[in-house]
């Protein structure tokens, strides 16, 4: 399943809810998701605007959780220098490159 690009951006300007929408081609503009306030009034110090930003930042978030991910994989299969323990270091890696990849995949799947 592919999610839509960013960037989402944040409308403060026509509720007191924050709507989160993206102007890419492939959703056509729409809201994707609205984060309730409770308020009357546009708070960018509230917990609700802290959440639509966090909620913004998704497909970047996802995308550079990949990168990352992708990154610790290929140093895990590092060969072994100066003595160092890379073999303890490369099962570290693995298993947290395994952990990245599946919040990955739960996120965008």
């Amino acid at each position: 399943m592919k999610h839509t690009e960013s960037p989402w951006l944040i409308d403060t300007e026509s509720t007191t809810d924050y709507e989160i929408f993206s102007d890419g081609e492939d959703y056509g503009g729409g809201v994707i998701a609205t984060v309730y306030s409770g308020s009357n009034i546009i708070d960018t110090n509230s917990v609700a605007f802290a959440n639509a930003k966090l909620v913004a930042a998704a497909p970047d978030m996802a995308n550079e959780l990949k990168e990352s991910a992708n990154w610790l994989m290929h140093l895990s299969n590092a060969v072994l220098v100066d003595g160092i323990d890379l073999n303890q270091l490369s099962k570290s890696l693995k298993i947290q490159a395994d952990a990245m990849l599946k919040a990955y995949h739960k996120a965008t799947s």
